[in-house]
Parts: C-alpha cells; sequence; structure tokens
C-alpha cells in the first residue's frame, strides 16, 4: 500500500471507531438523563490521542516520559468533556470553573454523568492508541 492509502485507511478506521463509539455515548448519556458530548468533541479526544500516541511510538523514550505525556493528554481530553458537560461561562484555561465544580454540591445524577462522561474519554482515548499501535 502507498502511504496515502494507509493514512486515508487510518482516517476511515478511526471516523468508523467514533461513529460506534458515540453512538454508545449518546445513548447512555440520554439515558440516565444527560446531554452527550459532540461527535467533534469525541472526534478531537480520538485526534489527540492518535497524535500523541503517534509522536512518542517508535522511538526509544523512557515508559515514565511516555506515561506522563499521555497522562497529561487524557487530563487535558478529560477536563475539555467535563467542561462542556456542564456549560460553564468561564474561560476553559482560567481554571475558576474548575474550583467553582468542585466547591458546590451536586447531586447523583450529576456525579453519574461526570463518572459515565469519563468513561467514554477513556474508552476514544483507548480506542484512539490502539489504533495507532494496532494500524490496519
Amino acid at each position: 500500500m502507498l502511504g496515502g492509502q494507509k493514512v486515508l485507511l487510518v482516517i476511515i478506521c478511526a471516523g468508523m471507531g467514533l461513529s460506534w463509539i458515540h453512538a454508545w455515548t449518546a445513548f447512555v448519556m440520554s439515558a440516565i438523563g444527560c446531554r452527550s458530548f459532540s461527535a467533534l468533541d469525541g472526534g478531537a479526544i480520538l485526534a489527540l490521542s492518535m497524535g500523541i500516541t503517534w509522536l512518542h511510538q517508535g522511538r526509544a523514550w523512557r515508559m515514565v516520559t511516555i506515561l506522563c505525556i499521555q497522562v497529561v493528554g487524557m487530563a487535558l481530553a478529560a477536563g475539555g468533556a467535563l467542561y462542556r458537560l456542564f456549560d460553564w461561562a468561564d474561560p476553559f484555561w482560567s481554571g475558576k470553573w474548575l474550583a467553582l465544580f468542585w466547591s458546590r454540591e451536586h447531586t447523583i445524577a450529576e456525579w453519574g454523568a461526570l463518572a459515565v462522561g469519563l468513561l467514554w474519554v477513556a474508552v476514544l482515548w483507548t480506542a484512539g492508541s490502539r489504533l495507532v499501535l494496532n494500524r490496519p
């Protein structure tokens, strides 16, 4: 296969994986009575995961460095999903919304929505990493 065809195949596989994961996300989030994050947000999480994994794949980096980069990327993705899930008025990079989130009381439904949202972020992150590591 040519290089362009491999890239196209990876993009198609990413779209396919995103479509079924997003369908499950929308179904589960609507079943618990919370709004789901958009397909664009899911695509951004998947692309960030693929980009970070591609960045360190095949290089002789220490495992600690790879783990730190993956954790920082996943924390950014989870923070972005949390930010969009609760519709905060403050800018994302200000950090005020995060302090406000931890200072106020939440219902069990909000905690459930948070747990399910973070679960789907982890699923998308894992799918993106596996797609780069196990290229079609």
